[in-house]
């Protein structure tokens, strides 16, 4: 027992000189002058959230958690043509019969990304892309090279509650909590070192109105926390629409051929490139039904001008071997490219239309895991001695999304048939399948 004393004495000990060390450790300077103007500034935080609150009889969350959802849901979409849907930094992946496809954005620039500055409604892009040939990142023989901007632009937003979903008293009980818990935050700080350690950046800053910011904001962000969580399955439909136009001033086809009237081009076929500037807009759209098996519905139409050549929308190129002749009887292969096969007073350039639309239905199948049905066409204007001549691609696929371990859709692969009709011109139509894949690399 009396040990058992003694250990106790001594462990009441060491936590009192572990707990008086952490408040001594606390600057005095923060306790006398930054909590109190900190502790009035989240007063004013809370009892603004709660007016505008209640004037605004449409709201079912604050208008920070509502920014900050739009801006997250939108982030969300792996699905639809690349330059049409995509927000944030991703890369896709498609192989066919043609050849394969890449599209990459490596830089995304949003413009008001913090909630506190505003809503969210434009993002800027810088979008690289390419076509090679059947080898899957085979650069030697690349067919085009493309790099240009991307402006998207949010337009509306519907997000229709449940019935009886707001409740503005148990709104203002959330919004206490947030100042509460946020409080908290900041009063064990002025007593509790690692505490301290957490917020320094914020409460150190010698600007004022940095350290009020920094209030603001992680008040704000436990609003949002708690509003988002109870919230999450009050909603019963979405939709969000958007504008994008991407601009590519930076593209070239690149591509080998035969001419028969060149003699020496059979022995060793003639390189070409080919400027392809374009500019594309779409309007596009996305549904989601939370209480239908979170079925989720994308459509979006497009019109681009392009400037192409006589082996635009063509992909298909001959075999052509190089023989190496090692005697009068023998010879060996010594290499083989892709080539096309023309004149070159047939080949022209010029600028030509392209328009089409996609459509993509997306619904939970069991246990949370969905699929999708994704339709798309175009016409896209040949380069011909006829203007009216177009091909035709219409593609049906079966999409797959794999979510990550927090729910959220990660790799999308879908498998997919694609047939080309061409129209007003001798060329024959073709089908083939194909496959996608789809890797967004940041978080929303």
């Amino acid at each position: 027992m009396k040990k058992l004393t003694t250990v106790l004495l001594l462990f009441s000990c060491l936590l009192y000189t572990k707990v008086n060390a952490q408040t001594k450790n606390v600057p005095v300077k923060y306790i006398d002058t930054v909590f109190p103007r900190i502790l009035k500034k989240l007063t004013h935080y809370q009892d603004t959230t709660n007016k505008i609150y209640d004037d605004h009889k449409n709201y079912l969350i604050s208008r920070y958690s509502f920014r900050s959802l739009i801006q997250k849901d939108y982030s969300k979409i792996t699905v639809g043509e690349n330059s049409f849907s995509k927000v944030g930094r991703f890369a896709t992946l498609q192989i066919d019969e043609d050849g394969s496809k890449f599209y990459f954005t490596p830089f995304v620039f949003v413009v008001k990304k913090e909630p506190l500055d505003g809503p969210f409604k434009y993002i800027h892009a810088i979008d690289i892309s390419g076509e090679m040939s059947k080898k899957i990142f085979d650069f030697k023989n690349k067919k085009s090279l493309k790099a240009g901007y991307s402006f998207t632009w949010i337009v509306n937003e519907g997000y229709k509650p449940k019935p009886g979903a707001r409740n503005e008293v148990f709104h203002k009980a959330i919004v206490d909590e947030a100042f509460g818990e946020t409080k908290e935050k900041y009063e064990n700080a002025k007593t509790d070192f690692s505490d301290y350690l957490d917020i320094s950046d914020e409460i150190e800053e010698k600007d004022s109105a940095k350290v009020h910011k920094g209030a603001k904001k992680r008040f704000f962000n436990t609003l949002e926390e708690l509003e988002l969580k109870y919230y999450k399955e009050k909603w019963t439909a979405k939709r969000i629409s958007w504008f994008k136009l991407n601009v590519t001033p930076f593209s070239w086809d690149n591509f080998k051929y035969l001419d028969p009237q060149i003699a020496t081009s059979l022995s060793k076929p003639i390189d070409k490139s080919v400027y392809t500037a374009n500019i594309k807009l779409s309007y596009n759209q996305l549904h989601t039904v939370t209480t239908a098996k979170n079925l989720q519905f994308y459509w979006s139409a497009f019109a681009a001008l392009s400037r192409k050549h006589t082996l635009s929308e063509i992909s298909s190129p001959s075999r052509w071997y190089n023989l190496k002749k090692l005697t009068d009887s023998t010879s060996i292969l010594a290499e083989d490219e892709s080539v096309f096969s023309m004149t070159s007073t047939d080949f022209k350039s010029r600028v030509r239309p392209d328009f089409g639309a996609q459509f993509i239905v997306l619904f939970d199948v069991f246990n949370e895991t969905n699929i999708g049905i994704d339709l798309a066409t175009s016409f896209n204007g040949l380069v011909t001695s006829s203007p009216s001549s177009y091909v035709n691609s219409t593609s049906l696929g079966l999409i797959i999304p794999f979510k990550d371990k927090e729910g959220n859709n990660s790799i999308n692969f879908e498998l997919f048939y694609e047939r080309k009709s061409y129209l007003n011109t001798s060329l024959k139509n073709a089908g083939f399948w194909g496959i996608k894949f789809g890797l967004p690399f940041t978080k929303p």
